[in-house]
Formats: structure tokens, sequence, C-alpha cells
């Protein structure tokens, strides 16, 4: 049905890859991982601040691992990542 995506996950920690198929689409949940330490926002150790206006107040990661505030957010139509909390409950 269409070539395999490979996303590394982890790659700091071993260069895991995950292949996943276009046809597993919607039920295939995936990690958004912090782009500086490869780890997911609810274990990520780094300085939080949003990536364009250094703004510290309510900043999140988001779907191309950089943490923005809700205002660059908003002006980059960027989605927030999707915690394994969020998903696991």
């Amino acid at each position: 049905m269409g070539w395999p995506i490979v996303v590394s996950e982890g790659f700091a920690a071993g260069a895991v890859l995950l292949i996943l198929r276009k046809d597993e689409g919607k039920n295939m949940q995936t990690t958004t991982l912090c782009s500086q330490c490869d780890l997911p926002e609810d274990t990520c150790k780094c300085d939080r601040y949003c990536c364009y206006c250094q703004g510290q107040q309510g900043v999140r990661l988001c779907m191309d691992g950089k943490y923005y505030c809700p205002d660059c957010r908003e002006a980059c139509e960027i989605s927030v990542a999707q915690s394994t909390a969020q998903s696991n409950g």
C-alpha cells in the first residue's frame, strides 16, 4: 500500500527504529519527543521556553518536537503533542 514510514525514536538511546505502515493509520499511536533530549514531554528535563519568543508561560511540547507558548502555537498553527498520560487515560 505504499512505502513504510521510518521514525527514529530515542535516537540518542540506541537509535530504535519503528517502521509504521501507512495502512495502520488511525489506530497507530505515536509519541512526539523533545528535539533536544529525545524524551517525551512528561519525562523531559530540558529548560522549557518557547522556541520563538523565549516565553515561559504555558509552554508545551508540540508536534515538531519543540516547545511553544500559547500565542506562538496559535500564530504558527501547530498542535500540542499528545502526552503519554493523556493517551493512557
